[in-house]
């Protein structure tokens, strides 16, 4: 073995070393005190290992965590404090850092603060360090426990009985082969294709690695548009993104109310697109039917969405849905409308909102909630009309593509610089107008004032 193999080996050596000397053991859990569990629940841990264990504590990335199990779910919480363990030395992570000393003032070991709501008859702790990894878990059982008060009682001195100790490790590793640490994943279930204005439903599933399937617990939905909620289900829920756009939805598991650390997180990118929808052409009086024109890249859900025609209405069947840059016709038969009914149209999508009109509008203020078999108003939304009547002719097909442009060519326009000098002679007008009548008024006083003597007036007693 030469000079290099020699080194290496030693380097190789100590870390081996190093990692199976500085083991940390959960060596007792106080679940149930006697009397009230508030503030009064800790973990005993014990550093059996030759190198010192420094716990991070806070609420950072590099971190330790604590965690207890019960009924198949674990909840993680911080170690609010940062301790060092020396080897064989004792530590507590307890649920109330002054209380325990206060009950236990002979323990000379060291003592954090963290979160913990320990099932009173059997459960899991665990600790994590900060890569996330289990470092020391501990099962208990108040069925396999002869006096949980006779251990309440030991733990007032430093050591404890080493038969104990292994009989625990035992128990716990013939578990932890049977029974892994709970892992919790959570995901975000939405349609491929979200039309803005338009409700779409969603939900979440929530499963461990053990094949369970949590629908309760606390769900926080962050919908990346502003808006956040929290649910106690996974759903289904229904929502609605109002404009275009792309958006980060966000969604965090905790299994109960004292959890402070989500178990599951998720995340998707919502692409929201603009409906796509218009009215490409009507019949006539003898087929007064109604093509509607898909102009996007994407097949669009139609269900639930209302033709207001005159005072009629057609709402769409559940799952109706129009290809992408396809055209369909729907039927007077299958509609109801009639000839008269067909020269105003209006589309609405499920949350009232005017998704197209014919003859084609621009609305400035598009939602007609309150609209439901009628015609909108004129006062219900302001609209500019840009169709040509002139293209209209005789045809029995009428084709709206076009409308837009041939309104916009004709119309007679004012120019912008109008409004400016307009107002500039109004402002000069007005102030003339003003001078020349109090010039006016001063003059006829000074008339009036000449014209009376101290004769013409008299004084009533």
């Amino acid at each position: 073995m030469n000079k290099k193999h020699l080194i290496f080996f030693l380097i190789v050596f100590f870390i081996f070393a190093y990692k199976v000397s500085a083991d940390l053991e959960i060596v007792e859990v106080m679940y149930d005190p006697e009397g009230s569990d508030t503030n009064r629940e800790w973990v005993k841990i014990y550093n059996n290992g030759n190198d010192q264990i420094n716990i991070i504590g806070g609420k950072t990335k590099d971190s330790w965590r604590f965690s207890e199990e019960n009924n198949n779910k674990e909840s993680k919480h911080y170690i609010n404090d940062s301790i060092m363990l020396s080897p064989g030395g004792y530590g507590i992570l307890a649920s109330d850092k002054e209380t325990f000393l206060s009950e236990y003032a002979s323990f000379s070991g060291v003592v954090a603060d963290t979160s913990m709501n320990l099932n009173n008859t059997l459960g899991t702790v665990r600790i994590y360090n900060e890569l996330g990894e289990v470092v020391a878990y501990y099962d208990y059982n108040s069925d396999n426990d002869i006096d949980s008060e006779g251990d309440e009682e030991e733990n007032n001195g430093e050591d404890n009985d080493s038969s104990s100790q292994n009989s625990n490790t035992s128990s716990s590793s013939s578990k932890k082969e049977i029974l892994p640490p709970l892992k919790i994943t959570t995901k975000i279930n939405i349609p491929k294709v979200i039309v803005a204005g338009d409700p779409f439903v969603f939900d979440s599933l929530t499963t461990t690695n053990r094949k369970e399937t949590y629908k309760v617990g606390r769900f926080l939905w962050n919908f990346g548009d502003g808006m956040m909620t929290w649910t106690k289900e996974s759903g289904p829920f229904e929502y609605v993104y109002e404009y275009p756009g792309e958006y980060v939805m966000t969604l965090s598991y905790f299994d109960n109310s004292f959890s402070e650390i989500p178990e599951a997180t998720d995340r998707v990118v919502v692409k929201v697109i603009d409906s796509g929808i218009f009215i490409s052409g009507v019949g006539d009086f003898s087929d007064p039917y109604i093509e509607l024109n898909n102009k996007s890249n994407y097949e669009i859900d139609l269900s639930g969405w209302d033709i207001i025609a005159g005072s009629k209405k057609f709402t769409f069947p559940d799952s109706m849905n129009i290809l992408a840059g396809k055209k369909i016709k729907l039927s007077p038969k299958i509609t109801g409308f009639g000839g008269n009914d067909i020269s105003n149209i209006y589309i609405s999508n499920p949350s009232g909102e005017i998704v197209t009109t014919y003859p084609l509008m621009k609305a400035s203020v598009s939602r007609v909630s309150n609209l439901k078999g009628a015609a909108p108003s004129s006062t219900s939304t302001s609209v500019k009309d840009l169709s040509d009547e002139a293209h209209l002719g005789n045809s029995n097909v009428i084709n709206l593509d076009d409308l837009g442009a041939s309104a916009g060519d004709k119309a007679f326009k004012i120019p912008s610089s109008f409004y400016p000098v307009a107002g500039m002679f109004l402002v000069i007008g007005i102030g003339i107008a003003s001078f020349l009548s109090v010039k006016k008024r001063n003059k006829n006083e000074d008339e009036i004032e000449s014209q009376i003597s101290a004769d013409d007036i008299k004084i009533i007693e």
